[in-house]
């Protein structure tokens, strides 16, 4: 378990909530606005509020750069880098594939750790250098997931061409690297 343990766990409940927040907010009416061709709805506005607020309570010190609002500078190296809803054009025309997502960057840009919400699913996967973990709305905290239970490139391909996008070039990076918490 890392020395980033604490924060990933209280990052996980947080994002537990956002998670339930968007699940909640899929059988609403959203309030749509838009500028320069993006879109961004009150769900958007919401979870970054959501987000902020429990990132700036629970690590002051760290810088926190949002989609959806003006950074936070702190002057630490560290940074959080969120986006409150990934998947805003889906949200917009119904389709409930959307997430949402942090991560502690250090100076370098390496990932330290990283959680997203899966509002449909039900959960979290929260990953810190070592381990990748699981959270249900359920309960019972972060759980490690062992390599057959963690999420296959081939389903976060197929996830991306069904939102839209071109197929991403995901390839794990080797366990223990400074960037195994992400694809890429």
């Amino acid at each position: 378990m890392s020395q980033a343990q604490p924060v990933l766990s209280s990052v996980a409940d947080l994002m537990l909530l956002v998670g339930e927040h968007i699940r909640r907010s899929l059988a609403t009416q959203l309030h749509v606005r838009g500028s320069d061709g993006t879109v961004v709805t009150n769900v958007d506005l919401e979870a970054d509020a959501m987000i902020r607020r429990g990132l700036e309570a629970l690590t002051p010190a760290v810088t926190i750069f949002t989609e959806e609002a003006s950074p936070r500078l702190t002057g630490s190296d560290s940074r959080w880098v969120v986006d409150p809803v990934d998947g805003t054009q889906n949200l917009v025309i119904g389709l409930p594939l959307v997430g949402s997502s942090v991560a502690l960057m250090d100076k370098e840009g390496h990932c330290l750790l990283a959680v997203a919400a899966d509002p449909v699913g039900g959960r979290v996967l929260a990953a810190d250098s070592d381990t990748v973990y699981s959270q249900s709305w359920a309960g019972g905290g972060l759980k490690p997931l062992t390599p057959d239970e963690l999420p296959r490139a081939e389903g976060v391909r197929r996830l991306a061409l069904l939102r839209g996008n071109s197929s991403p070039a995901l390839t794990p990076s080797s366990p223990g690297s400074t960037n195994s918490c992400r694809y890429g």
